[in-house]
């Protein structure tokens, strides 16, 4: 699959994680003090445009819509964050997840396959995905970005309601020096 079927069939949560990821070698990040988001450093939308495949015309289009402006105004935000996923609670997991397992996701992007546990059930994802969505909703808002509720549970509904079994996993978030110091399950 080419990169841009990819980034257009991914998240946006993944896409934009992809892009912050991408963007750290030295290219200026757009801040939320910026009075006008749209004369961001060309450099920002030129590394938008190279990565996201985009034409020149629809780079203008993607820098024209409302939520993108806000979204790229706050990119940084993100930029020195991981969110960490951690499995707190875990009775008859067909996958083999245990208690203190994690997931790494640096800028609340792709996962990072090299620091996380070494497998993660399909099941456990949705409630992953439904965080992050959260989670960088409020970093767009410019709130802090960890909301209230940040656990959740995979889609199994567990032994006691006729399912296998449950995984209970809690987010946080962390900076990148502080991720090195988890340990490999």
């Amino acid at each position: 699959m080419e990169r841009r079927d990819f980034l257009s069939k991914a998240s946006l949560a993944t896409a934009y994680g992809i892009l912050i990821t991408q963007m750290k070698g030295g290219i200026k990040m757009a801040t939320a003090s910026e009075t006008n988001p749209v004369s961001a450093a060309d450099s920002t939308w030129r590394g938008v445009q190279t990565i996201m495949g985009y034409s020149d015309n629809e780079l203008e289009i993607f820098k024209n819509q409302p939520r993108t402006i806000k979204i790229v105004s706050r990119l940084s935000g993100l930029k020195e964050a991981s969110v960490i996923f951690e499995v707190k609670k875990v009775h008859g997991c067909i996958a083999g997840h245990k208690k203190g397992d994690f997931f790494v996701f640096p800028n609340a992007g792709s996962m990072d396959l090299q620091n996380s546990s070494p497998q993660l059930c399909p099941f456990l994802m949705p409630p992953m995905t439904r965080i992050m969505w959260v989670l960088q909703e409020r970093v767009w808002e410019d709130l802090d970005p960890l909301p209230l509720y940040a656990s959740g549970q995979c889609d199994d509904v567990g032994l006691d309601c006729d399912g296998w079994g449950r995984v209970l996993v809690e987010a946080r978030i962390m900076k990148p020096d502080e991720v090195k110091s988890l340990e490999k399950k």
